[in-house]
């Protein structure tokens, strides 16, 4: 089994990175809930047109040097040290220049960004303090992406439990005492402390793998840019402003702000759907990306892809099922004001949901170097998600958001798995479309259902999903076998 017998990036890899992640998102989210209720439907509406656009603009100044660092780590950690140490310096120096640069625009033009885009005055001071969390951010990201390539997820989950714990005194004192510019300045201490902390452990983690940190050959490894890097910022690069340039449309609408505060809420919660799935890609990334250098693209990396795809799905499915038929009470967390969004969290979810099962895909994309094509996918993503939202934002608000997000990833879904059809087991094409469909009757089934008896289906479409998922995780196409050498191949 070659994703769970690999090492650190095996079982024990991705126990580690979810404890790690699950104590920060389960941290973040206690402490965004309780800003919700203390800075009310507005305000919070507000602090997530500014969190989406730390994400935009990150993405600008990440230049796609996060995933390079994973791969090339990955590829080469136990053959040519001298290329990773040249790859790490080059990826944070260029992160920690790129971010700095996106930071100094921020707070020079933050007046602009508020009044202009974000139709607020009040939000200057936020938008530059935001500046400052750019420049963390994007370092944090390569220096987080290193120790995935090493597959030190151990050293991961000792920096984001750190984090975890930071971000509910830190948020909700700053807001407590400053309103939403303090709970911008808490989000900028928790990052600060969360790069000191990825500073030491990657410094040890090269110590321990003999690895020198160091400007000579750096100019050596410049065509990893194009060959990589640059495809995958063109792509990143979509994916955030895209999404801040569609908070901007919805906030520019009547009661947008309200309304943007019913999709902040539904992403905080869509970010712990995601999680799971992010740590199980986060340790196949180094292991597909090894074994397809070392087999030439053969079954390994397939094999790989396979295993990673069906424990996301038997997580995603039930995870899912149980979220939206609880979305009423879910949404009541932040407060009464934001039980009439319960539609647009289950729109939100849905999208989630699709994604999650089929991100393994993406990620078989870029170990393949296909990062090109991926990025074409994208941009058909982001053309259908502004257009569709941008002609009904008007008359639905969130819920045109809602539906927009879920129809564009149900197009990006298809075409992504029927473009790497070829490229896995047949077994796996045939699980992540059988998941994506199952994903979308749960949504009719939970839209159609009157809100007073979602949770009376609770248990019942519940047990039934886990019932449905133990089955795709067993099921083995026409009885035969799902991996090893295949008879017409024998064993040379």
């Amino acid at each position: 089994d070659l994703l769970i017998g690999a090492g650190n990036g095996g079982a024990a890899g991705t126990f580690w990175s979810g404890v790690g992640v699950a104590a920060e998102q389960g941290f973040r989210f206690i402490a965004f809930v309780v800003a919700a209720r203390m800075l009310g439907l507005t305000g919070f509406g507000e602090l997530g047109l500014i969190t989406s656009m730390v994400a935009a603009f990150g993405t600008f100044a990440g230049l796609g040097l996060g995933l390079t660092a994973t791969k090339y780590i990955a590829e080469h950690r136990n053959s040519r040290l001298d290329r990773i140490g040249a790859i790490i310096t080059l990826s944070l120096g260029l992160a920690v220049i790129s971010g700095s640069c996106a930071a100094a625009i921020v707070v020079m033009f933050a007046p602009d960004l508020s009044v202009h885009l974000m139709n607020s005055t009040k939000l200057v001071t936020p938008v530059r303090l935001a500046g400052g969390l750019l420049l963390l951010t994007t370092v944090q990201g390569v220096q987080l992406a290193s120790l995935a390539g090493f597959e030190y997820f151990k050293g991961m989950a000792k920096v984001n439990m750190a984090r975890g714990l930071l971000h509910f005194p830190a948020i909700v004192l700053g807001i407590y005492i400053f309103g939403l510019t303090g709970a911008v300045g808490g989000m900028l201490i928790v990052e600060s402390a969360g790069v000191l902390i990825s500073y030491v452990v990657l410094r040890n983690t090269c110590r321990r793998y003999r690895v020198a940190l160091k400007i000579k050959g750096m100019t050596n490894e410049l065509f990893v840019l194009w060959r990589f890097s640059l495809p995958a910022f063109l792509g990143s690069t979509i994916v955030s402003p895209v999404i801040w340039v569609a908070n901007l449309i919805l906030a520019n609408q009547k009661e947008g702000f309200a309304q943007l505060a019913l999709v902040n809420a539904s992403n905080q919660v869509r970010m712990v759907l995601l999680v799971l799935p992010t740590l199980i890609c986060t340790a196949a990334l180094p292991v597909i990306s090894s074994e397809h250098t070392q087999a030439n693209g053969s079954g390994g990396s397939k094999e790989a892809i396979d295993i990673a795809q069906k424990y996301s799905s038997i997580i995603v499915l039930p995870l899912f099922s149980c979220l939206v038929f609880f979305a009423g009470p879910i949404m009541m967390l932040y407060g009464p004001e934001f039980l009439p969004g319960s539609s647009v969290f289950i729109g939100i979810m849905f999208a989630t949901g699709i994604s999650a099962v089929g991100s393994i895909i993406g990620i078989s994309m870029a170990s393949m170097d296909r990062m090109w094509a991926g990025l074409g996918l994208n941009v058909i993503w982001a053309a259908i998600f502004l257009i569709v939202l941008s002609q009904l934002a008007s008359k639905w608000g969130a819920n045109a958001y809602a539906f927009s997000f879920s129809a564009a990833y149900i197009v990006l879904f298809s075409l992504t798995n029927w473009y790497q059809k070829e490229r896995m087991l047949r077994i796996t094409f045939v699980r992540i479309f059988i998941s994506g469909t199952y994903l979308l009757g749960i949504t009719i089934l939970c839209l159609f259902t009157p809100a007073e008896w979602r949770l009376i289906m609770l248990l019942p479409v519940c047990m039934a999903t886990i019932i449905f998922s133990l089955w795709i995780f067993n099921i083995n196409w026409n009885g035969k076998r799902q991996y090893g050498p295949r008879k017409e191949e024998g064993c040379q």
